[in-house]
């Protein structure tokens, strides 16, 4: 996904889904730092919840 240029959001996305379906039940979230600050901070709520 990156050597395509995908954007940052999308691959967090990718990731997390990705994590949840291999750990049925738990939630995965990112932290974007730049040494010790916080540049991003997310959760998108999984597939089907809402």
């Amino acid at each position: 996904m990156i050597a395509i240029g995908r954007s940052a959001s999308d691959i967090y996305d990718a990731i997390a889904l990705m994590y949840e379906v291999r750990h049925p039940g738990m939630r995965c979230s990112m932290l974007e730092l730049s040494g010790n600050i916080l540049l991003h901070g997310g959760a998108k709520p999984s597939e089907g919840i809402l």
